[in-house]
């Protein structure tokens, strides 16, 4: 129902915003561009499953490398990740400012980079792509508006903004692997589509870790719901560690407040992005609904219990097949995995319909099989 409002505005957006590129950027600038500018502004979930193709990117994509990135990556990024030769961080709170947003075209124009590209499957027409034309790069890639989830009739207002575009035969395939797939079409270079943890080797506590809250409330589950499933499985840890960012500090309060137990400690707010792989992956389990903590559990090896709606599972939480940690994803009632079907609408009724005992049962059976 709001779809077409929504795609109203959007248009609106693109094409007042194209006008102020097309003037702020000299086109005809004849300086001699050099480099290779990634625009990757997404958030910390999406960032963890783009790291594998960072060996690839420094091998074969032009110097310099600058990195266009959501700000809240960045302490994550210096500490384990660090590639480009430049980086520009992108505060998302800010680009509803116009002004911002113009200070930031100015930037990647004056990088006068040759290549740029963005990755992102389900492009950010009001950002990225919004970076992605203002670079004015000789050459500009970014995956074809097709395979967009939700807008894919704005091939005409895009045309500007790339000079090609990727396609891929697979409807529906884990975004890790998507990817790989970007930067082997883009790069001319071939990458294993294996999956690697890259912390596999952090010696395990009999603990659990429990990031309650995601970025959208259709995700979460009742923090009631949580507080019933500790209170049930506190006899198999020696302690639960609550965590999470500044989102989750009312829900993890209501947690620590119901279940009031010395095993359970509340470290929700209190702990840097880049420490959470350390403390996830130094955990026996880890219980949390579909957000930015399971990529950090697939990366570290760590046993997980996965709430979630269902919404684009394909692409976000199909890691089973590929992984030898143990990953219990659990669905609301009804819902059935088909690997044809894309699941892009829903609902926050639909995970408050996951039961309690499912979730109580589904650690229970990962904790006798880690014994």
């Amino acid at each position: 129902m709001k779809r077409p409002k929504q795609l109203r505005q959007l248009r609106t957006f693109i094409s007042g915003e194209k006008a102020l590129i097309r003037q702020l950027t000299k086109w005809e600038d004849t300086r001699l561009k050099k480099g290779s500018l990634i625009i990757k502004c997404d958030d910390i979930g999406d960032f963890l499953i783009w790291q594998q193709v960072i060996p690839a990117v420094t091998a074969h994509a032009e110097r310099p490398i600058c990195f266009v990135g959501n700000k809240v990556n960045q302490p994550l990024l210096e500490t384990y990740f660090d590639f480009a030769d430049t980086y520009i961080w992108i505060d998302k709170t800010q680009w509803h400012e116009k002004s911002y947003r113009l200070s930031q075209y100015d930037k990647v124009f004056s990088l006068q980079a040759k290549m740029a590209f963005t990755p992102m499957f389900t492009r950010n027409f009001k950002l990225d792509d919004m970076l992605l034309m203002a670079s004015a790069a000789d050459t500009r890639i970014a995956w074809s508006i097709a395979h967009h989830a939700y807008y894919p009739e704005l091939v005409s207002e895009m045309e500007e903004t790339t000079t090609e575009t990727i396609r891929s035969e697979v409807k529906a395939e884990l975004e890790y692997f998507r990817n790989i797939d970007f930067i082997h079409q883009v790069l001319k270079t071939d990458v294993l589509k294996v999956f690697k943890p890259l912390f596999p080797n952090f010696g395990k506590q009999n603990r659990l870790v429990v990031v309650p809250v995601a970025s959208a409330a259709s995700k979460c589950w009742n923090p009631a719901s949580f507080a019933e499933v500790i209170r049930q499985v506190l006899p198999l840890f020696d302690s639960i560690l609550l965590n999470g960012g500044k989102d989750g500090i009312e829900a993890c309060a209501q947690i620590e407040k119901t279940v009031q137990s010395d095993k359970l400690m509340n470290f929700c707010g209190q702990t840097k992005l880049h420490e959470m792989i350390p403390f996830i992956g130094e955990s026996a389990l880890l219980l949390c609904p579909d957000t930015f903590a399971l990529h950090a559990a697939m990366l570290t090896a760590t046993d997980t219990v996965l709430l979630t709606n269902g919404t684009n599972w394909q692409r976000f939480t199909n890691y089973s097949p590929y992984i030898s940690s143990q990953l219990k994803v659990i669905y609301p009632p009804g819902f059935k995995e088909d690997p044809e079907r894309v699941k892009i609408y829903y609902s926050r009724s639909e995970i408050l319909g996951i039961q309690t005992q499912t979730v109580v049962e589904a650690i229970r059976e990962i904790k006798a099989s880690q014994q």
